[in-house]
């Protein structure tokens, strides 16, 4: 995918789709398909729109290290696989489902939140090697939750925060 300017980008495949490596300008970036996954990075221009990716049947696999979103990314699974996101930079991650397996979130700077993060069949992993994360709502209905800043924070917005792994 290649748009340089503020256009949005749009993509629908009834198959899996692998990405090459993308730059999409600043407009919003919408991917629907029955399987995502990459074989390069995918670059928004600065203050992008929204990036928004949909599988209906199996894996979001989006782990290139030299990604960068700077507009809020979402991620919705409605099939049985695992959803893994890897950022270069900060990240801000809006209200996302993972409904048949692991939801995992690295990113190389700092992670907030917004919205209700939900993994319903695995686990939520979330990681900022550097930088805080801001927590919103999350959901790890059957798996474990964990939250890992490497070398910054983990802030709390009052949110809750529901495991049935936790116990006080």
């Amino acid at each position: 995918l290649q748009n340089s300017a503020a256009a949005n980008t749009t993509i629908t495949d009834v198959n899996s789709l692998t990405l090459a490596a993308s730059n999409v300008g600043s407009g919003a970036l919408t991917v629907l398909a029955a399987d995502i996954s990459q074989s390069g990075a995918m670059v928004q221009s600065a203050n992008a729109g929204a990036a928004s990716f949909t599988a209906t049947a199996g894996n979001i696999a989006l782990t290139n290290g030299a990604n960068d979103f700077t507009g809020t990314v979402f991620l919705n699974n409605s099939g049985a696989g695992n959803t893994a996101l890897t950022e270069s930079s900060g990240l801000s991650l809006g209200s996302s489902v993972s409904t048949g397996g692991d939801l995992n979130i690295i990113a190389s700077g700092g992670i907030t939140l917004s919205g209700t993060t939900t993994s319903s069949g695995g686990d939520i992993t979330i990681t900022a090697n550097t930088g805080d994360i801001q927590l919103g709502r999350l959901n790890s209905a059957a798996g474990r939750l964990i939250v890992n800043a490497v070398s910054g924070n983990v802030i709390g917005n009052n949110s809750s925060i529901t495991d049935p792994n936790l116990s006080s």
